[in-house]
């Protein structure tokens, strides 16, 4: 019977031929699960807002759709946001948007369950929606209920009209009790007529678990879903294999979520607490039931900071070992500097693509100070001289610029530690402390500041396009360095993602509209048009300004309406601190902050990393 509910292949035979990429529409990848639908009490459509090659590498989403459909009653297939060009052969052709597993129109689902960590994907939930031949109002839409989860969830008012509810911290634990709701209803969905009134019977029992938020119901929640350990049979080992290899072609391990250092620009730091980590046994155990699923030789070990894994040499080398003879490569996408030593840098030298991750931030330690990185010049001077004389000779930095306090004087240190790391590269030459063939390189990438609900920087005034602009051309000499090769965000992408993330149902109509007016995928720098955006704004009578000015302490936010996460009065000591540049102590080498999580979790931090 799930057949009959099918798109009929011989319409997409007709229509994917027309397109770009036709592989991001026809699934069937290795790891996929088929079900058959008629026969699972709850059906749920896993969407991301991207398209395929991006999508397919949320790991958040992969541990949901492995989650469910480890449950024999429960079936979760994926869709994604078609490309422009699919997005029209699919009107064209009247043919709704489909999930890949079954091709069944996503409209015939119980749930769309959304997970969006970007604020510039907003227009692929409308698009998303509209494919699938449903309204783009809650309000106006019955089933299936769309639910939205990820960091941009943690500011709900922007969406609160397109978005039935909004789930905010872990969803480990939370999707199998949403899917549970859903069971418990499924013969009134099937059979009843008067969707609205079922849907908000549903809505309400769903506000009942931890981390939702539904504004229908005009409430706020009270407290955050969080996990307080990482199973391991909740992690994909057998995570599914996309078309697009060089997108995902290697195994991706959560060796830890959260992070104890308190940078105060870094949402992430802060919406993820409190710091959870792994087993070496787990993880090695995960590493050889993916290794033999997936066929990949490289693993990624994936954390907000990688190398405060306290059993990190430990780890790399059980994986060595379980690799034996048979190729081998380990990266580690981030890397505190404070914390990178010689002894792993020796371990990781034979398995390492030769490349070294670190994220400096700022040009000055003064605003280091600010930014709370814990991080001093000498400090970086002496990560890069281990990694050279271990052969990581190919160097991926990060700067930020626009972060509060800044002054000229911290741009122009960027291309001061830039010579440096140059000079430490020829001494090192030199002296032939260089061990051959270390092939040097540096990739500068520079972030633009988006002050971030839920950190200490939320209040924060933002640069506008042209002080952005002016600042990247000081950073010009960069470009016509030996070895060194840089990139900058978007200027006009990081002015729509501040207004956005700060938002609130005002900035949601101008989504809407400039979605209208043929606004897509905003965060592909080719296709962000931002005079359309501005006529949006002109025509919802709204000023964007309004957005990334300077907010007061006391005023409300849209986002307060959200579970909570961290107390708003350790945010306000902590922004005030950074107008002061003073530091906060990690919680890996300190006692307690007072963000205002679970004691009962943070007592057990490993101390003195």
């Amino acid at each position: 019977m799930s057949e009959n509910r099918g798109i009929p292949e011989h319409l997409l035979h007709d229509i994917l031929p027309l397109v770009d990429h036709p592989v991001r529409y026809i699934g069937g990848e290795r790891g996929s699960v088929l079900k058959d639908f008629d026969n699972c009490t709850a059906r749920i459509a896993l969407a991301f807002p991207d398209v395929y090659e991006i999508a397919s590498g949320n790991l958040g989403q992969e541990i949901l759709y492995h989650i469910l459909n480890s449950h024999d009653d429960y079936l979760a297939e994926r869709v994604y946001a078609p490309w422009t060009d699919f997005e029209k052969q699919l009107e064209k052709h009247s043919i709704p948007l489909y999930t890949l597993e079954n091709k069944i129109p996503v409209k015939e689902f119980d749930l769309i369950a959304l997970t969006v960590s970007y604020e510039l994907g907003y227009t692929g939930i409308l698009t998303i929606l509209n494919s699938s031949g449903l309204p783009l109002k809650s309000s106006e839409r019955g089933f299936p209920i769309v639910g939205m989860g990820g960091s941009c969830a943690f500011n709900p008012a922007v969406m609160s009209d397109y978005i039935d509810f909004f789930h905010v911290g872990d969803g480990e634990k939370s999707i199998l009790k949403i899917a549970g709701v859903i069971a418990e209803y499924r013969n009134d969905i099937d059979n009843r007529s008067d969707y609205l009134d079922l849907k908000r019977t549903i809505l309400e029992r769903l506000a009942e678990i931890p981390g939702m938020y539904v504004p229908i119901l005009g409430k706020s929640a009270n407290v955050r879903a969080i996990v307080p350990e990482l199973e391991s049979d909740d992690f994909p080992a057998c995570a599914i294999i996309p078309y697009f290899g060089d997108m995902k072609n290697r195994i991706t391990l959560e060796v830890f979520r959260g992070c104890t250092q308190g940078c105060r620009f870094c949402q992430a730091g802060y919406i993820y607490r409190p710091y959870r980590k792994r087993s070496v046994g787990q993880l090695i155990a995960l590493a050889h039931e993916s290794f033999a699923h997936s066929g990949h030789s490289a693993i990624s070990l994936s954390s907000l900071n990688t190398t405060d894994y306290p059993e990190l040499i430990q780890l790399v080398e059980g994986i060595i070992e379980l690799r034996g003879n048979r190729p081998l490569k380990i990266s580690i996408p981030s890397s505190r500097i404070t914390s990178f030593n010689d002894d792993l840098a020796k371990v990781l030298k034979p398995y390492s693509s030769g490349s070294l991750t670190l994220a400096i931030e700022a040009g000055t330690e003064r605003l280091r100070k600010v930014i709370n990185k814990h991080t001093s010049d000498d400090k970086i001077f002496d990560a890069v001289r281990i990694a050279l004389k271990n052969g990581l000779g190919k160097f991926k930095l990060y700067f930020m610029i626009g972060l509060p306090t800044e002054t000229m004087e911290d741009i122009e240190s960027i291309i001061d530690i830039m010579s440096r790391i140059r000079d430490i590269q020829r001494e090192l030459k030199r002296n032939n402390e260089l061990p051959p063939k270390t092939n040097f390189q540096l990739k500068v990438a520079v972030a633009n500041f988006v002050p971030k609900p839920y950190t200490p920087f939320q209040w924060c005034e933002m640069d506008s396009i042209e002080t952005m602009v002016m600042k990247h051309v000081a950073l010009k000499p960069l470009r016509s360095m030996k070895s060194v090769r840089m990139k900058y965000h978007s200027a006009e992408g990081s002015f729509l993602e501040g207004v956005i993330s700060r938002g609130d149902g005002k900035v949601g109509k101008v989504i809407e509209t400039a979605w209208r007016m043929g606004s897509r995928f905003e965060s592909w720098k080719e296709l962000l048009d931002l005079n359309l955006w501005l006529e949006a704004f002109k025509k919802e009578n709204v000023n964007p300004d309004d957005y990334n000015r300077r907010w007061d302490l006391d005023e409300d936010l849209p986002w307060d309406v959200t579970p909570f996460t961290v107390n708003k009065k350790f945010l306000q000591k902590e922004y005030e601190k950074a107008l002061n540049a003073k530091e906060t102590p990690d919680c890996f080498e300190s006692n307690c902050a007072g963000c205002g999580l679970w004691k009962e979790v943070c007592v057990n931090l490993p101390r003195g990393k």
